[in-house]
């Protein structure tokens, strides 16, 4: 996704832009993990691209997923994803809130798993940037809730090495019934290179209530961010 995840980790700290701002990204992954499954266990390519409104605080984009070593699935994209929302501050506060639409699009599985998402956040942009997030899926009425800490912690100077962190804990009633699907450590590494950012990542999740239960899971990518 745009997907809440550390998409959101490097883009936490971005200020308001200017009238039709562009933003394009290119990240790799040893495997695709989502709210604590494994969506694509293969080596993946997920590029972006996101627009934002001026200072109204829209924006809309597109976020795609390609696996590598997938013989069937080489050359088409198992999922794209388009999104548009409307976020902002609380008056002069540090409290920020987003309004999102997300639209999940599977051509490999002939769409029928296509479906949309209605998802709302709130977070504290200070301390250890504490998260709010709530979605409901649209086609089968699934909800998914959860609480995340996201802070960052310069490294190297203010405009060197940046440490950027997030811990997820989710629920769900993906799997019939609620219960705590989603256990996620992200990290990152990021440094701005000139015009591009470019984050070295890493993720740790586990899934203890799910529609297929899984063991621990771990990857490791690299993210490349620059405007246009």
């Amino acid at each position: 996704m745009c997907r809440a995840s550390l998409l959101l980790l490097l883009a936490s700290s971005t200020a308001h832009a200017e009238v039709w701002s562009a933003e394009a990204s290119l990240a790799a992954h040893s495997a695709y993990q989502l709210r604590g499954q494994t969506v694509t266990p293969e080596p993946v390519l997920q590029p972006a691209l996101d627009v934002t409104v001026g200072v109204t605080g829209a924006y809309f984009g597109i976020w795609s997923n390609l696996a590598l070593n997938d013989r069937e699935r080489w050359g088409s994209w198992d999922e794209t994803d388009l999104y548009a929302g409307l976020g902002g501050a609380f008056g002069e506060s540090d409290i920020w809130w987003d309004a999102m639409l997300f639209g999940y699009i599977y051509p490999t599985r002939n769409f029928d798993s296509s479906t949309g998402e209605l998802m709302v956040a709130v977070g504290l942009d200070h301390l250890v940037a504490p998260e709010l997030t709530s979605a409901v899926d649209v086609r089968t009425g699934g909800v998914y809730g959860a609480a995340s800490l996201r802070p960052s912690l310069p490294v190297v100077g203010e405009d060197g090495l940046v440490l950027h962190t997030g811990w997820t804990a989710g629920i769900s009633n993906y799997a019939g019934s609620i219960g705590l699907q989603d256990l996620t450590a992200e990290v990152g590494l990021g440094s701005q290179l000139g015009p591009v950012e470019g984050a070295i990542l890493g993720a740790v999740s586990h899934a203890p209530v799910a529609l297929e239960p899984e063991p621990v899971l771990i990857s490791v990518g690299l993210q490349l961010t620059s405007p246009l």
